[in-house]
């Protein structure tokens, strides 16, 4: 089992669903959502971009301008998420600095979170 196959399958425990898997040029987008308990019609979403191996400033751009345009789309908010995961080595001060600078929105720096995901 790959590792973004056992990131999934724990969110899938918990209910999440998945709606779009897409590849992009440099990973690969996975968007999971879930009805909320309160009955409002609304959903907890779920915004996974996944690299095989290390990451780097390319991946890293693509993730965060992606995130942007998919975060107004889908209408987010505080209550979603979006996760940057790799099989390998997270460049957290790389991914702080184009973090800060390509995001300029308080509401989407507190969703975006990083993650490093192993094969089991």
């Amino acid at each position: 089992m790959s590792a973004l196959d056992n990131e999934l399958a724990k969110y899938k425990k918990k209910g999440f669903e998945v709606r779009q898997r897409r590849t992009l040029k440099h990973g690969e987008r996975i968007y999971l959502e879930k009805e909320r308990a309160d009955s409002s019609g609304a959903y907890y979403g779920i915004y996974i971009y996944y690299v095989e191996g290390d990451s780097n400033a390319s991946n890293i751009q693509e993730f965060l301008k992606d995130y942007i345009e998919f975060y107004a789309y889908a209408r987010f908010d505080e209550y979603d998420k979006g996760f940057f995961i790799c099989s390998g080595s997270i460049g957290e001060g790389l991914f702080r600095n184009l973090k800060n600078a390509l995001v300029k929105d308080d509401d989407i720096l507190g969703t975006i979170k990083t993650k490093t995901a192993r094969t089991t």
